[in-house]
């Protein structure tokens, strides 16, 4: 039988160390069989009260915790999350890792981490969570691709997905902000501070991230009659931003530039100053994002933000519902986008 527990050496007299803890010696103290020990960390075990109380009050007084992992593979859970996530080195994807972390622990789960990393068709990724008995996946990341959500769609187990919002009624329980709402937002700001003609850096043509940008914007400003440009950058870097920023403003005369993430944003910033215009006078930027470089000094960007503690604790709801109801259906939890006003556009008039 597994020991199910954390073993913990026990000391002598003097201190010295004698040797770990087993469950076999908790059942002795206890006065139970190995087995009642087991149960006793099974939240659904058939025990008495009783018999739970005697068998915890023996495993405290010798150092005895529960190895939570073992003692939910024999009762059928493990109290394990995994969190799919496709780039470490983001601050903003740190970030949201952090709270959705915060309010599984709050739920008294684990997290395990899963790097997307090349794996496109999801296959390794749902291994994974078979191989280590998870209860369930959240999926972290903007640029999932299609393959990987469909097998996404046909894994046995909740599968939840951060960020996305594509239809009211989804194959996978999604959460987070419509790009179209942010684009419209971020277009209007502009527009109603005096800004003209207004650029879109917008990601690559390809890539599923924030696809609902494009359309929002453009729709936008043709029903208002704004003139705008829209230039696609080839990848999501700083450096990318700027030269698409140097390129809307040199070519299109932009004054005001909506971009696709704060990255970009930044990036862009950095090309304004550099032509030798002020910001935000001449120019006025928003980001899409506030990650954390967002309010750091000598940035202080203007953003559309997605509310990450809404959606993180909109996430791990979804979660709870659909791994203690299984016939539950998917739902699309709608969270709002926020403009959060720093430097980097004009004050509203009086």
């Amino acid at each position: 039988m597994a020991d199910g527990a954390v073993q913990r050496n026990r000391s002598d007299a003097r201190g010295l160390t004698t040797g770990p803890v087993t469950l076999r010696q908790v059942a002795e103290r206890a006065g139970v069989s190995p087995a009642a020990v087991s149960r006793a960390y099974q939240a659904d075990a058939p025990i008495s009260d009783m018999m739970r109380a005697r068998v915890h009050e023996a495993a405290n007084e010798l150092g005895y915790r529960p190895n939570r992992l073992a003692a939910g593979l024999a009762g059928g859970r493990t109290g394990l999350v995994g969190l799919i996530v496709d780039r470490f080195d983001d601050l903003a994807t740190l970030q949201m890792i952090g709270l959705v972390s915060d309010e599984l622990r709050g739920a008294g789960l684990g997290v395990m981490l899963i790097s997307a990393g090349d794996d496109d068709s999801g296959v390794r990724a749902l291994q994974d969570a078979r191989d280590y008995g998870l209860e369930g996946l959240i999926l972290l990341s903007h640029t999932i691709t299609r393959p990987f959500l469909r097998q996404m769609e046909r894994a046995d187990l909740p599968v939840i997905h951060a960020f996305e919002l594509r239809s009211a009624s989804p194959q996978l329980s999604q959460a987070g902000v419509r790009d179209v709402l942010a684009a419209r937002l971020a277009l209007m700001t502009l527009h109603e501070r005096g800004y003209v003609r207004i650029g879109l850096i917008a990601g690559p043509k390809d890539s599923r991230q924030h696809r609902d940008l494009v359309p929002g914007f453009q729709t936008t400003a043709d029903r208002h009659g704004i003139a705008f440009d829209i230039r696609h950058v080839p990848d999501w870097t700083a450096d990318a931003g700027a030269e698409a920023a140097r390129h809307l403003i040199e070519t299109g005369r932009c004054t005001g530039l909506v971009c696709a993430t704060d990255t970009l944003a930044i990036g862009a910033l950095g090309a304004v100053r550099e032509l030798g215009r002020d910001v935000p006078n001449d120019v006025g930027v928003i980001g899409y994002d506030d990650g954390p470089m967002s309010n750091w000094a000598g940035i202080r960007l203007t953003t559309v933000a997605f509310p990450r503690p809404e959606i993180a604790r909109a996430c791990v709801s979804q979660f709870l519902t659909q791994r203690d109801d299984p016939e539950a259906e998917p739902a699309a939890h709608v969270v709002q986008p926020q403009l959060i006003e720093r430097g980097t556009i004009r004050p509203e008039s009086a």
